[in-house]
């Protein structure tokens, strides 16, 4: 294939780094947490080619139309589609580990290995199994499928990391928790609406025979203007499987910019450019009629009422034990991700716990407070062992005294060791366990260089530096715009 030519013309930007180093400190047994705790590659160029195009064409043997172009290239058309594409090689030194490919698409992004869909990625997230137990030299071709929406699409994130082995069956066990995922509600979709129609608009009773038709999201443009909407409801019988008779019934709203809302011609509340959460019944019945009005004022661009939802009760409160689920699972992915040499025994017991409960026989609700539960318990002891999420970095550069701070993924205490030649001095600033942290270094030489690092119950950083402030007139400085998720984009 064409494709292995145009490989070899490009130099991957690798960043290989040493898994776990261990090292002693008296006799506590300490892991060096590197900036990139996996062996990793990031697959910087690649093959770009605008329009649609079939997955047979994709993965024809023909460079004809494609161009070669690197990562983080912004498109601007709406609804406009970019195919990516190139051939990677599993380098020797991923041998016996886990390849894990991570991708993120501004706007969204199917990916494809070998003219077969592997996951599908978004600006947050997206990340499939490569290979389980690498040979090292498999080869593969992968395409990305990038597609524009409301704003504009960008081919941000591509990078291949080998984790240890059993990782892959991890992520595929979390990936499996989606089956809990409650529902996202009914949608009201049929409004009438009116520009700058009278506040009159707020009761029942006025006159909209001449209005508008409009599904929701239908935006109009005219900053600084208000736009009435209006609908009569019929209460349904179960909103996603919850019945609807008794159960507190939640109606929830956003627009652009902001607003307010009446039921039933009685003021709510204002919707925030958050959105608003309202209960329209206390009490429901299947069948009672409710009357929505909906005021929405502009600011700047187009105005809209783009959601209105109704949940019962019961679902909302399940939503949020599966929020909770998410947060701490999330974590766990983490602790896995960030870990240098995460315990092969507890990676197992990660994914055996998750899988388990998943197949059980137990009904949802129960699913996720057993998880919850269990994650608790787990927890403490993965805190033992609490990774850097985010390393040390300097604050407040004095004369005489710096700040370091780092977070971790769990809570935990630490320490920094410093000193101008030797880590001979050492500062522990942490009445309790945190995820943030913040020690400030006092009584520091002046104009002076030192050496530091941070430890957090078994975990090390590096050994960094640090320089108090120089006697000059003469500084440097650097003024960088907001890198969003993927700061690694501008290195």
């Amino acid at each position: 294939m064409k494709l292995a030519a145009f490989q070899s013309k490009f130099i991957w930007l690798v960043f290989v780094v040493l898994s776990a180093t261990p090292f002693c400190r008296g006799s506590d047994a300490l892991i060096e947490q590197a900036l990139e705790p996996h062996p990793i590659v990031s697959l910087v160029q690649w093959q770009m080619q605008s329009g649609d195009l079939s997955i047979e064409q994709v993965f024809l043997n023909s460079d004809k139309n494609w161009q070669t172009q690197t990562l983080n290239n912004e498109w601007w058309d709406i609804e406009n589609v970019k195919w990516f594409r190139r051939e990677v090689v599993v380098p020797k030194s991923f041998k016996g580990r886990d390849v894990i490919l991570e991708v993120r698409v501004e706007g969204g992004g199917v990916v494809y290995k070998d003219g077969v869909e592997l996951f599908r990625a978004n600006t947050n997230a997206g990340r499939g199994v490569l290979v389980r137990n690498a040979r090292g030299g498999e080869k593969f071709t992968l395409a990305v499928r990038g597609k524009s929406y409301s704003y504009n699409g960008r081919f941000f994130q591509a990078d291949m990391i080998a984790f240890p082995p059993g990782f892959a069956d991890f992520i595929e066990a979390v990936q499996g928790l989606e089956s809990l995922a409650p529902g996202n509600g009914l949608r009201l979709t049929d409004f009438k609406r009116r520009i700058k129609a009278a506040d009159d608009a707020a009761q029942p009773a006025f006159d909209d025979s001449a209005w508008e038709r409009v599904k929701i999201q239908d935006h109009w443009e005219g900053e600084f203007q208000h736009a009435w909407y209006r609908g009569e409801f019929t209460t349904p019988e179960q909103i996603d499987g919850f019945p609807v008779a008794g159960d507190k019934l939640h109606l929830f709203l956003k627009a652009n910019d902001e607003g307010a809302v009446w039921i039933d011609g009685r003021f709510v509340q204002k919707i925030s450019p958050d959105g608003a959460e309202v209960v329209v019944s206390y009490r429901p019945q299947p069948g009672d009629p409710f009357f929505l009005a909906v005021k929405v004022q502009n600011n700047h661009g187009h105005g809209a009422l783009s959601e209105a939802r109704l949940m019962t009760e019961s679902e909302v409160l399940l939503k949020e034990k599966y929020a909770q689920l998410t947060q701490k699972m999330h974590r766990l992915d983490l602790y896995f991700q960030r870990h240098p040499s995460p315990k092969a025994e507890w990676l197992s017991e990660a994914t055996t716990m998750i899988s388990t409960l998943l197949h059980g026989d137990a009904g949802v609700e129960e699913k996720i407070d057993r998880l919850i539960s269990r994650l608790s318990a787990f927890e403490l002891q993965l805190a033992e062992e609490a990774p850097f999420l985010v390393p040390p970095y300097l604050q407040s550069v004095e004369d005489d005294g710096i700040t370091i701070m780092w977070e971790t993924v769990y809570p935990s205490t630490g320490r920094v060791e410093y000193g101008m030649n030797a880590l001979d001095k050492t500062i522990i600033d942490e009445p309790s366990p945190a995820t943030i942290h913040k020690v400030t270094l006092v009584g520091l030489q002046k104009n002076a260089d030192y050496r530091y690092r941070v430890i957090t119950q078994k975990i090390a950083s590096p050994t960094f530096t640090f320089s108090t402030k120089k006697e000059t007139d003469k500084f440097r400085f650097l003024v960088l715009g907001d890198n969003r998720s993927y700061p690694k984009v501008f290195e």
